[in-house]
């Protein structure tokens, strides 16, 4: 079972996509959510948030943003030396569906990916599949 209270970043730079992973969220009982534009704040608040020693469990990062897209950040984010931050479950949000960038997201550390668009119900069966698998 996945704990409702668990800190959630959503890192999007579409207004009406964000707003639809929010409210897929907070409709499935998720209350600790926070969203940020792009990659870079994105960071800011990544860093904020081990400031505070309130890490963040759940990255759900679009590809496709300006100034630090997804992709970037994953690598990033995996290159930390703080264990807790390089060891995020990531899940990267694409309209890209060309098998080859999909390869290149896994193998830069993403832990799951989701094309769009996309229903309520494969948005929460993803982010399951993604924390049992980090379970593991």
């Amino acid at each position: 079972m996945i704990s409702r209270e668990l800190k959630i970043l959503i890192v999007e730079d579409t207004v009406a996509a964000r707003v639809m992973i929010r409210n897929i969220l907070t409709g499935d009982g998720f209350n600790n959510i926070a969203e940020v534009v792009d990659g870079n704040e994105a960071w800011k608040e990544i860093q904020a948030a081990k400031k505070a020693g309130k890490y963040f469990e759940l990255l759900l990062v679009d590809w496709n943003m300006p100034n630090m897209n997804g992709l970037e950040l994953l690598k990033k984010i995996r290159g930390d030396k703080d264990e807790k931050i390089a060891k995020t479950p990531f899940l990267m949000l694409t309209a890209i569906t060309e098998k080859d960038r999909i390869f290149e997201a896994i193998s830069a550390g993403s832990n799951n990916f989701l094309s769009k668009p996309f229903t309520s119900d494969m948005v929460l069966d993803k982010i399951t599949s993604t924390l049992n698998s980090m379970k593991k």
